[in-house]
């Protein structure tokens, strides 16, 4: 909807309908306290919803913007975006502390992989799947909140952000379980899961350090540490 503002410029007023329910974190529900077979029960459910996610095709890759459309032409090129900034990461590596030899084998690891970049499709991706985002009423999900970061991308990386941020607790094999297509989890499914992963972890401590979010640029650090440990 838009209105006219006081200085004559467009006012944009989004009216949203309210969910019933709470999310699975930050909210009256505590997820961690579900029992193991509950957990699963509802993230299988959310493995589903993200299938009808994927389902749709925008055009390009990258974060997407008003009519929809991705920065990038091609996977390959939007994989390649922190290799091509090569020397943005190592001002930031120097100036947190983290390993030079290491960010330099990170972003050989990611050249040598955008190589062999698959010719795909974009999915939409909403970008932050996750329990956070998931509404729930009495055990059933009443939807999906913030799509406000939703890009073009393969499909394995809501899976991979799901993995970085809360795979320790909540496996991605739950979400697998209700997935709809399962072609998707074919021999190649794990080695681009990492591969991606790598790449979002790159993306975390970016963001982490133009905000300079002291402790979490040290989580973002113990992250790329694993990940890279996976390429040894």
């Amino acid at each position: 909807i838009k209105h006219s503002s006081l200085d004559g410029k467009p006012l944009h007023i989004c009216i949203q309908t309210k969910l019933a329910g709470a999310p699975l974190e930050h909210g009256k529900i505590d997820f961690r306290y579900f029992s193991i077979e509950r957990k699963k029960r509802i993230i299988s459910h959310a493995g589903k919803i993200l299938s009808y996610i994927h389902s749709i095709s925008p055009k390009g890759f990258g974060e997407l913007d008003g009519a929809g459309q991705g920065r990038f032409p091609s996977f390959l090129s939007l994989m390649r975006e922190f290799v091509d900034q090569e020397y943005v990461f190592f001002k930031i590596a120097k100036e947190v502390q983290f390993d030079i030899d290491a960010m330099k084998k990170i972003l050989h690891v990611l050249a040598e992989k955008s190589f062999g970049a698959p010719d795909i499709r974009p999915s939409l991706n909403h970008n932050d799947f996750g329990p956070k985002h998931i509404m729930i009423k009495d055990d059933q999900i009443t939807g999906i909140l913030d799509f406000g970061g939703v890009s073009g991308h393969s499909p394995i990386n809501d899976f991979a952000r799901w993995d970085y941020w809360f795979g320790d607790e909540t496996p991605i094999n739950w979400l697998q379980d209700g997935y709809a297509n399962k072609d998707l989890f074919d021999d190649h499914f794990i080695e681009t899961l990492r591969w991606i992963r790598l790449n979002n972890g790159l993306g975390v401590l970016w963001w982490y350090y133009q905000k300079q979010y002291r402790p979490l640029i040290e989580s973002a650090k113990e992250k790329l540490y694993r990940d890279l440990a996976l390429y040894r």
